[in-house]
Order: structure tokens, then C-alpha cells, then sequence
């Protein structure tokens, strides 16, 4: 997968809560997963969750394809660890 972060991290990684910037649609069930919207719309509107992220459906796809995860969504789930 040869995409730039800015696109990995918006295709493979919902960061919500903290200083992530809040949502401005609900991504897709079948992306996030149930827990995943609950999250990102509860950060929506408004709720104190903690920060953190989400990994979409299709990121998993890739790793189970590939047994890994790209270098660039490493470094975009590093960046949201620390942040």
C-alpha cells in the first residue's frame, strides 16, 4: 500500500476524543464497527470520552493480505498513541 499518511490516516485510522478534532459525519458501522461509531459519535456530540482511535475493516483486510500493516499506518497509530 503506497499512500500518504494524510490518506492512510484517513482511510485506516478514526482518531477520536482528546485533541483529535471531532467528527464532522459518522463514518460507516461497517468500517469502524459498532464500538468504533459509538466512539466517534459520542465525541460528536460532545461527550468527554478519552483519547484514542479506531482501525477500520478494511486496515484488518490488508493484514491478514499481508501480515502486517503498512509503514505509514505504524506511524499514524504511533502518532495517536502518543497523542
Amino acid at each position: 500500500v503506497c499512500l500518504q499518511i494524510n490518506t492512510i490516516m484517513t482511510k485506516y485510522i478514526y482518531p477520536f476524543g482528546g485533541s483529535a478534532p471531532k467528527p464532522t459525519v459518522d463514518p460507516d458501522k461497517q468500517i469502524v464497527g459498532g464500538k468504533g461509531l459509538g466512539l466517534q459519535v459520542m465525541s460528536k456530540i460532545g461527550v468527554d470520552v478519552p483519547p484514542g482511535f479506531t482501525l477500520t475493516t478494511p486496515l484488518c483486510q490488508v493484514f491478514a493480505k499481508d501480515g502486517d500493516l503498512p509503514p505509514e499506518v505504524w506511524k499514524g497509530v504511533r502518532e495517536n498513541v502518543i497523542r
